[in-house]
């Protein structure tokens, strides 16, 4: 059977919830901040403390500021997300996949859905059928070696919409 927590770590996680730093709160109870560390992992106060309300320091990234090396060599670009892109692929095709990178997959969705649309709707301008009963019919003349002759090719409204599609 677990054992409860002592009131020592009922005081710790009260203050903890008020925003106490863990070091601050070791310095009060008495204990070591590894101690209080450890209470905070295993009851998992985190999961009960709202995230806005805590004092957390925030970690900075990146180099030194000023640092002229931290960027690398000129003309590197390593650093960047697709610097591989960048190298091959023509610059009005590479300014093209990064607008790409700024929209989300389901506008992209859409978009891909709209052309699609777009596709259809001026294929069938092109393959205009006007009813069931348009028809078709060509001449195509054939030469088979030195005898030419002649050959009629019909396409029904419903050949014409099935080839189409």
């Amino acid at each position: 059977m677990p054992r409860k927590p002592d009131k020592r770590i009922i005081k710790a996680k009260e203050l903890y919830k008020k925003g106490q730093k863990l070091i601050e709160i070791a310095n009060r109870l008495g204990v070591p901040e590894g101690t209080v560390r450890s209470w905070k992992n295993r009851y998992k106060w985190d999961c009960n403390v709202a995230k806005e309300k805590r004092n957390v320091a925030k970690t900075k990234r990146g180099g030194q500021p000023g640092n002229k090396n931290a960027t690398g060599p000129p003309g590197n670009k390593n650093a960047e997300k697709h610097g591989f892109f960048s190298k091959y692929l023509p610059e009005e095709t590479f300014s093209i996949i990064q607008e790409i990178e700024k929209k989300g997959p389901l506008d992209i969705l859409w978009e891909n859905i709209q052309i699609a649309y777009a596709a259809i709707v001026r294929a069938q301008q092109i393959m205009y059928v006007k009813d069931h009963e348009d028809k078709t019919i060509e001449k195509i003349e054939e030469k088979e070696g030195n005898v030419i002759g002649e050959k009629w090719e019909v396409q029904q409204a419903w050949d014409k919409q099935a080839t189409f599609l």
